[in-house]
């Protein structure tokens, strides 16, 4: 997954997804992947993967299967370096027990030249 060249980002403009707590494409088309927050419920472990994809395939944005412990509430992924996603972003999260979660996505769509 390429990493953004620092010199070519315009402005972080940040915007952030509406909150989900099901797996879901946050952006479709090219962006710069900035972080993403995920919100426990207080007891379920999440187990989280991030794609540069509209579906739960290709390329991955962090580790696979990234845990979350429940007892966390809340905990942020974010890289050194925003990503360019040259499709899109999509969040696969599943939650332990029946519990839920919520994710929230902040990404640029126009932040980074192509």
């Amino acid at each position: 997954m390429p990493i953004v060249d620092i010199d070519k980002i315009r402005t972080r403009v940040g915007v952030q997804s509406e909150p989900t707590g099901t797996s879901k494409v946050h952006y479709t088309g090219k962006c710069a992947f900035y972080e993403i927050l995920i919100t426990t419920d207080g007891t379920n472990a999440v187990t989280l993967n991030i794609f540069d994809n509209n579906a739960a395939s290709g390329k991955r944005i962090g580790n696979p299967n990234m845990i979350i412990a429940g007892a966390e509430n809340n905990w942020t992924y974010s890289p050194v370096l925003p990503r360019l996603c040259q499709t899109g972003i999509y969040i696969q999260i599943s939650v332990a027990g029946g519990g839920i979660c919520r994710a929230s996505v902040e990404y640029d769509p126009g932040g980074v030249e192509a």
